[in-house]
């Protein structure tokens, strides 16, 4: 079977106020991607104003190519955000974006600033 188009697109919705988490498992030809040093990776969110902010990223399993995403929706403002997932080798600069998507936060009811 033919590997998926990178990047992946992978929507997300949350909820203003509260904290959140979605894990990713990459791989390449059924191979987990090695996270290991000297790979980095990181991501940000930015809505249709160019606010942008960064999504804070733990691997997980480096051997196994898993890492996590992470934010609380106070650093996003309600409305439809997009957001990328890239891989750089810190060795060779080479990049590779993996996911795409948008984030939608929606309003907040209790503790909703004025």
């Amino acid at each position: 079977m033919p590997a998926a188009p990178l990047p992946a697109t992978v929507n997300l919705e949350v909820y203003r106020g509260d904290s959140w988490e979605q894990s990713f498992a990459f791989a390449r030809g059924g191979v987990p991607l090695d996270l290991n040093p000297p790979m980095i990776v990181a991501s940000e969110a930015r809505d249709s104003k160019e606010e942008r902010t960064s999504l804070s990223i733990t691997v997980v399993d480096p051997n196994e190519g898993m890492i996590s995403i992470e934010g609380h929706a106070n650093l996003l403002h309600p409305g439809i955000w997009v957001y990328d997932i890239e891989i750089s080798n810190g060795d060779t600069g080479e990049t590779t974006t993996w996911v795409r998507g948008r984030i939608v936060v929606s309003r907040d009811v209790t503790n909703e600033p004025l």
